[in-house]
């Protein structure tokens, strides 16, 4: 019945380059039956990226010309779907001309940011319908809570029957990823356990932060400069027995990186205890730690495999809830 909702329909997908997570949903949204167009969210290139530190009017000026490439894109195809991830150029105005070019079409939005980071607020009512990965902002906005999705290069991956890591992390640094991080590190040396953490910063933000104390020349070996690859990722996630995950502390959002370790066989090691309430919960597969109080458990880092159902967090799943399709 759901094939049938997506079945030649003409889908534009706005949403971040973010690894390869718009690849996987244009590729489940085609798998459906649908025709889909994808456009980023904003041209995140390092010119635009330098102009929001140093130039708020070349910012506005970039911004502008990103927003007449979307309205371009909406004139060039009379769309039945837009699905809008979270959207950070998208305000009323905008939203107002899209509608005169698609006059037709439903306006979905998912958020995988709080409106704590990103603010999106005043554009909920131009939606038919606004769901988000974070419950507090599902309650306090009075809209669907819908957790993220993992791709199928996740869970295809755990045929892989050696684990060389007790643990492994990737992500990008913020917050106090790189105080967990450190303690983990010494605590894994100190028990002979072999590691691998992908804490990535551009060379440019870490000599900045340098510069300003936020980091030291010693941090230097914590981090790397390059981002991982997604088969990577998932190569690693499979040989890890666990993988760690420390997410912002003004979300409460179970963080996308919670369904891949799971659906890769890993067990997860987070600072976000909200996956208690989850059905998916298992307490000899995810070990909740306080970011403020680290405790090292070696006896979480045993191998053994336990499998848990992971079906309703599958990225085909995920679009059948945010459409409301049944």
């Amino acid at each position: 019945m759901s094939n049938n909702f997506y079945k030649n329909k003409d889908v534009l997908l706005v949403s971040p380059y973010f690894y390869s997570y718009h690849k996987g949903i244009v590729k489940a949204l085609k798998d459906k039956g649908a025709n889909v167009k994808f456009v980023p969210e904003v041209n995140n290139s390092f010119f635009y990226r330098l102009s929001k530190k140093i130039s708020p009017k070349l910012q506005c000026f970039l911004e502008n010309k990103h927003k007449k490439k979307i309205l371009n894109a909406c004139k060039q195809n009379s769309f039945d779907l837009l699905l809008v991830i979270r959207g950070e150029l998208f305000d009323k105005n905008l939203l107002t001309l899209i509608r005169k070019e698609l006059p037709n079409a439903d306006f979905y939005m998912y958020q995988w940011d709080s409106y704590r980071h990103a603010d999106y607020r005043d554009v909920i009512k131009c939606f038919k319908r606004v769901s988000t990965f974070d419950s507090s902002d599902a309650k306090e906005l009075c809209i669907p809570y819908l957790p993220l999705f993992y791709l199928p290069e996740y869970k295809s991956n755990t045929c892989y029957s050696e684990k060389k890591y007790a643990l492994s992390f990737f992500g990008a640094y913020h917050g106090d990823r790189l105080d967990v991080i450190k303690f983990f590190t010494k605590e894994l040396e100190q028990n002979s356990s072999k590691h691998k953490f992908h804490l990535y910063m551009p060379l440019l933000s870490f000599l900045y932060r340098l510069l300003v104390r936020e980091v030291k020349v010693s941090d230097f070996k914590y981090f790397t400069f390059y981002k991982a690859k997604s088969s990577d990722i998932s190569k690693v996630y499979s040989e890890s027995i666990a993988v760690l995950d420390v997410e912002l502390a003004i979300q409460s959002g179970l963080s996308i990186r919670t369904f891949e370790v799971l659906s890769s066989g890993a067990k997860l090691l987070t600072t976000n205890f909200n996956i208690k309430r989850e059905k998916l919960y298992n307490e000899d597969v995810v070990n909740c730690i306080n970011r403020n109080d680290l405790i090292f458990d070696p006896h979480f880092f045993e191998s053994k495999k336990i499998e848990i159902s992971l079906d309703d967090y599958s990225v085909s799943k995920w679009l059948d809830n945010v459409f409301l399709v049944k």
